[in-house]
């Protein structure tokens, strides 16, 4: 009889230990432990392409906020269609 209790628990302790070197292979293939490093790798540059971007989007947000303020408007209208203000004169000077 322990002789057959022995060999039970001989073929039960194989069958766990190839449980766990079955697990390990798959753990170390292309799906496993190397395949999570390069997802975690891809993840962190992403976050860092999303940091820019949003830096970027803010100082968009900032310049057309700007561009949207009466004070640029006056300025662009000022520069590129010569407007004057009330009160004030246009004064060309020719060089001669």
């Amino acid at each position: 009889m322990n002789s057959q209790l022995s060999k039970g628990i001989i073929i039960v302790i194989a069958i766990q230990v190839m449980g766990i070197v079955a697990m390990q292979s798959r753990m170390w293939n292309d799906n496993g432990i190397h395949r999570y490093r390069q997802l975690k790798h891809f993840l962190f540059l992403q976050n860092e392409k999303k940091v820019e971007l949003l830096y970027h989007n803010e100082k968009m947000e900032k310049e057309i906020q700007y561009l949207q303020s009466d004070q640029a408007i006056e300025e662009y209208a000022r520069e590129k269609l010569g407007m004057l203000g009330k009160g004030e004169t246009y004064y060309q000077i020719k060089d001669e």
